[in-house]
């Protein structure tokens, strides 16, 4: 639980765009997804084991941090992911 640092696993993926290189996050539960395909991986973050913090599969991004707690950086994922939608 806290702030902790982000490991993007498709760094040109557009959801993570003007974001730093591992962008810290706020996370609050200690639960995290293990998707059984690995290509849903967006981020790990490292916290005694790396653990999957985010999946994105077409428009459904998930996220196991709270971008609304996460100040600069969240309100900028938040940004970039209604950009990425508001064609729906």
């Amino acid at each position: 639980m806290g702030w902790n640092k982000i490991i993007k696993k498709q760094k040109d993926d557009p959801i993570w765009e003007g974001l730093d290189e591992d962008p810290y996050f706020y996370f609050v539960h200690s639960f995290y997804p293990k998707p059984d395909n690995n290509k849903l991986i967006a981020s790990t973050t490292p916290y005694g084991c790396e653990f999957t913090s985010s999946i994105r599969k077409g428009n459904l991004f998930a996220t196991q941090f709270h971008p609304e707690k996460s100040q600069g950086a969240g309100l900028r994922l938040i940004r970039n992911f209604l950009s990425l939608n508001s064609e729906i």
